[in-house]
């Protein structure tokens, strides 16, 4: 099988060289040299018994048609050949942490690339954690080599390899909420008004805030840039939207499943539970539902409680105020004036700077638990009491 395999490989060499003399070096990121080391290697790589990627093309090149010259997870690219499209580059997944036959692309499912500047894009308090990134070790099976491998498909003629095993995702914990009719917003601040009906689908709203533990699954995947702080039970803390965006990207990647934040009206409505009260269970605060500034107890100014700390509200959510102020998909706006009728339809603007958060912190007063009540922060930028719940279309 090595020997067939090598064949091929050679095969491909030369038709590869062919191309390149014919096209010449305009253009092209990639030397004579580093198309010839490219293919040695495979072959190397084949005949030692294994191989890490599958061999489904060329090198990338990096004038934009490659995925992998631009950021790990996106999809994977297809380069132009003397006799058509050529096979396509598989692309990295951060999840499984080899190179793979791309799925066929899904709407949102696309891991937006780190840019240089998200190094530098908390808020300067010695609250904020900086940002971190782990470091792999040679322990790290993509280091050391040590990903189990089976044959795969034969593909163009090539044999192409993949792990035995995918590793598994940590994904949190989703219930089905039923559609409705919600009253949106309340007449107690003004940014709440006016009183709206807003129609909701169902729709999947995640059990709890992305606790770290979830998080730091991204994080070793290497598609999150954000070191996650606390216990693995606590809630992620100190993201930005555009953090916020990433993770839900990758975990849609890496699972197949339409994560994404949810709408402001998604978020009230989950958070009120059929109810027309103050709050979930009435209209005081009560000792015993949620942890805040004038919520009965002593606060702690450094940590979020544990996600399931308090009682769920009527539809079994957990820590819908109290636990971090949560990111949703829309843009801020000043008030109701304009907002959609529709629960699924986020209000969004095209120069969009601030974007809206739901669901006071454990360091808020009491009123700000209010499921009508609403707050705005800087997409790019950090805070350490800022965090997300995820939503899925049913």
């Amino acid at each position: 099988m090595q020997v067939e395999v090598a064949r091929s490989i050679g095969e491909q060499l030369s038709r590869d060289l062919d191309l390149y003399a014919d096209h010449g070096t305009a253009g092209r990121s990639f030397s004579f040299r580093s198309l010839v080391r490219f293919w040695l290697g495979i072959i190397g790589l084949v005949c030692a018994g294994g191989a890490t990627l599958e061999v489904l093309g060329p090198p990338p090149r990096n004038d934009g048609a490659s995925s992998m010259a631009r950021a790990p997870g996106l999809a994977g690219s297809t380069l132009p050949g003397a006799d058509g499209p050529r096979a396509a580059v598989a692309p990295y997944s951060p999840a499984a942490g080899f190179y793979r036959t791309p799925a066929p692309a899904k709407p949102g499912s696309a891991i937006p690339a780190p840019t240089p500047a998200e190094a530098d894009t908390s808020q300067s308090s010695d609250h904020l954690q900086p940002l971190g990134q782990q470091a792999r070790s040679a322990a790290d099976p993509m280091v050391a080599g040590q990903i189990p491998l089976s044959p795969g498909a034969v593909q163009g003629g090539l044999q192409t390899f993949k792990p035995a095993t995918l590793p598994m995702v940590a994904e949190p914990r989703m219930i089905t909420l039923p559609g409705g009719i919600l009253r949106m917003g309340s007449n107690e601040d003004q940014s709440e008004r006016p009183v709206h009906t807003v129609l909701i689908e169902p729709f999947l709203m995640g059990r709890t805030a992305v606790t770290v533990a979830e998080w730091q699954a991204c994080v070793d995947a290497r598609a999150c840039m954000l070191q996650p702080k606390g216990r693995p039970e606590q809630p992620v803390t100190n993201v930005s939207w555009d953090d916020a965006n990433r993770y839900a990207a990758w975990l849609s990647a890496a699972t197949g499943k339409p994560y994404r934040l949810p709408t402001e009206a998604e978020w009230e409505y989950a958070a009120r539970a059929g109810t027309e009260t103050r709050y979930a269970w009435g209209n005081a605060m009560l000792p015993g539902k949620a942890r805040c500034k004038g919520c009965g107890e002593p606060v702690s100014m450094q940590n979020p409680p544990a996600v399931e700390s308090y009682p769920p509200n009527p539809f079994g959510v957990y820590g819908m105020g109290g636990g971090v102020a949560e990111w949703v998909a829309d843009c801020w706006h000043r008030d109701y004036g304009d907002a959609p009728r529709i629960g699924t339809n986020a209000w969004d603007a095209s120069d969009c700077r601030e974007r809206v958060l739901r669901g006071g912190s454990w360091m808020a007063d009491a009123k700000d638990l209010r499921p009508s009540s609403r707050d705005s922060y800087d997409a790019s930028v950090r805070y350490p009491t800022h965090g997300l719940r995820l939503a899925q279309t049913e």
